[in-house]
């Protein structure tokens, strides 16, 4: 799931940003495989997400304690806090996506280090007890 194909109209904001980043991007070329024939497209790569908390992201961070703040998950993966914090009003994405996070359903994936799921299930912990908090 990615955060660019599920923003909303009030998200403007955060998209201008994005936007910006996304002119600015540039393609790259990734080194020829010795014994590997393709096509020039094989080659080619866009550039990563942006990966900055952007403005609604922030937001959605101050409303939490600071107890289940995710801050490293910021630090390494700040494109996932704004997906989380976009879905956070939504009990059926935003537990599809944790579940997505947290659950390997591909097989054969390394996951995350272990203070990132600390700090996912402690959120899911606070999301699925403190209901109010989610709109």
């Amino acid at each position: 799931m990615s955060i660019y194909s599920v923003l909303r109209p009030k998200e403007v904001a955060d998209q201008a940003v994005t936007s910006r980043f996304a002119r600015n991007a540039a393609v790259t070329r990734l080194p020829t495989l010795p014994g590997k024939a393709g096509s020039e497209f094989s080659q080619m790569r866009k550039q990563a997400p942006v990966n900055i908390v952007l403005p609604t992201g922030r937001r959605w961070m101050e409303m939490l304690p600071p107890e289940v703040r995710p801050v490293r998950l910021a630090e390494r993966y700040a494109r996932l806090v704004n997906l989380i914090s976009y879905e956070w009003s939504n009990p059926a994405t935003f537990g599809k996506l944790l579940a997505e996070l947290l659950i390997d359903g591909r097989g054969g994936r390394i996951g995350f280090p272990d203070e990132i799921v600390r700090e996912l299930h402690v959120l899911r912990d606070h999301y699925y007890r403190a209901p109010a908090l989610q709109a």
